[in-house]
């Protein structure tokens, strides 16, 4: 997506804690079940999401062998009520064990809240736009927020 391969047309500016879309409830294209798919890019790049999160208590880590990880910015979270994680970002036991990605790391955090509420929130101000990109013989929907210092923010597996 960050290739710029997918379709995408700008919606309008938010703000921080917007709600910019809803998590797909249950399996959709290039997914097993209800997750969102969390990414941060800046210049082209895949960072680390974790480095942008805010540490919250209560974190469920349900990604197997790999384990917590360490959170350590100052975003609220793009869910509301998170509690489970799911898969990390980088080489995790998917990516380098069943070999999910073709052998290429994770690009972003899945997780999904502990409630039944399926917003999806903008992490920081900037311009949203939805887009759409051919994934595994479907079509993945998204929503990507590109903020003024650069960083753009990915939301995927959503409905908008």
């Amino acid at each position: 997506i960050i290739a710029g391969r997918g379709a995408e047309s700008e919606v309008s500016d938010v703000k921080a804690g917007d709600l910019i879309a809803t998590v797909i409830q249950g399996a959709s294209t290039c997914s097993t079940g209800s997750h969102l798919h969390f990414e941060v890019a800046s210049g082209g790049v895949h960072r680390d999401p974790a480095g942008y999160l805010k540490s919250i208590s209560g974190i469920i880590w349900s990604n197997g062998s790999d384990g917590a990880f360490n959170l350590g910015g100052n975003w609220n979270w793009p869910i509301d009520d998170p509690a489970r994680v799911t898969q990390g970002y980088g080489m995790t036991y998917y990516a380098r064990v069943r070999r999910a990605y073709g052998g290429a790391p994770h690009t972003g955090i899945d997780m999904f809240s502990k409630s039944s509420n399926y917003n999806v929130r903008a992490v920081a101000d900037g311009t949203l736009y939805r887009g759409s990109i051919k994934c595994g013989g479907g079509i993945l929907r998204y929503v990507k927020v590109k903020h003024t210092d650069g960083l753009e923010t990915y939301y995927l597996h959503v409905n908008y």
